[in-house]
């Protein structure tokens, strides 16, 4: 019995990880103006555990004009992606495994880098801050 609820935990969690790669990359579209990328790495346990924090904050701002992508250094589909998306000039830019940067889209720059000792609480507060920061300009967010 121990068995069938591990295989099914681990069915789950195999389920929401596909579902979030392939709903994070299909989000981008001419109305995205903030991205938060997840540098990541396969063997990278702390890139794990920030992984997890971010699916939580992306539910968060689900319906808000910000883009959550994970981006694994190591997986060459990722740079087809980023290709599609316009951000291969700002990833270009040194990054470090295991932390999450926002970008600004239309002004290509870097606008906050979150550290993975943060609670996914407290990202979230951060980047609601950056949204309410972003909304109060000219450059209005939709």
């Amino acid at each position: 019995m121990k068995n069938v609820f591990v295989a099914i935990f681990f069915l789950i969690l195999l389920i929401s990880v596909l579902y979030f790669d392939v709903l994070e990359w299909n989000q981008f579209d001419q109305n995205t103006k903030l991205v938060a990328v997840t540098y990541t790495a396969q063997n990278c346990l702390r890139c794990q555990e920030l992984n997890h924090k971010m699916r939580k904050v992306a539910w968060a701002f689900a319906q808000k004009p910000i883009v959550f992508i994970q981006y694994d250094i190591h997986q060459k589909e990722n740079t087809k992606k980023i290709r599609k998306t316009g951000l291969q000039d700002l990833l270009r830019q040194e990054v470090e495994v295991g932390f999450v940067q926002v970008y600004d889209i239309a002004q290509h720059q870097t606008l906050l880098k979150i550290s993975p000792d943060l609670s996914w609480e407290e990202i979230q507060a951060q980047i609601q801050v950056l949204l309410a920061s972003k909304s109060s300009t000219k450059d209005t967010l939709r």
